[in-house]
């Protein structure tokens, strides 16, 4: 029985490919756990009664959150790591972000460290300010989400209503917004 030439590089390949993708993953799964380890669970978002009107509100995609000084550095802990269609809401008692297939994350008024208009995240690159960056703190880190807002002028006032609720800005977003 003779073997075509071409049957062992290709099922090299194919092994490789496997490798790489089960490597990915398992990276994936001990960053999360990692993370998870680190970082205290996400609040619950209080009822739409118990926070009344929004300041802001816009809707688009929900892109990443990362560490606020390393927009490279994905967060995956608590179901953050995957991009989604999201609804962020701006209340004076804090930010809810209503992303698809996941629980809301509530972002509490006193966590928030300021917004700003970003060019790059993790993964996406877009024109200057297409990104809506929201600061704010959890456990002891200070990191960024960041959302790509369906309608251009959501962003602006996303931003807006967040440093006015917001404490003042946080060392890393006063050098991002320093930078660019």
């Amino acid at each position: 029985m003779d073997l075509d030439p071409k049957v062992l590089p290709t099922v090299v390949t194919v092994l490789v490919v496997i490798a790489a993708f089960v490597g990915m993953w398992l990276g994936w799964r001990r960053r999360t756990r990692q993370q998870e380890a680190e970082l205290p669970g996400l609040a619950p978002a209080p009822s739409t009664e118990q926070l009344g009107e929004p300041m802001a509100a816009g809707s688009g995609l929900y892109v990443a959150t990362t560490e606020a000084d390393d927009p490279l550095n994905r967060i995956t802990a608590g179901d953050l790591g995957f991009r989604a269609r999201a609804t962020v809401h701006v209340y004076a008692q804090g930010v809810v972000v209503e992303r698809d297939g996941s629980q809301p994350l509530f972002i509490a008024q006193p966590s928030l460290d300021g917004a700003g208009l970003e060019s790059y995240a993790v993964d996406k690159g877009v024109e200057k300010g297409g990104l809506t960056g929201i600061d704010w703190r959890w456990g002891d880190r200070e990191v960024t989400s960041f959302f790509r807002m369906r309608r251009p002028q959501d962003g602006p006032a996303i931003v807006t209503a967040v440093r006015t609720i917001a404490p003042p800005q946080s060392a890393a977003r006063r050098a991002r917004d320093l930078m660019f």
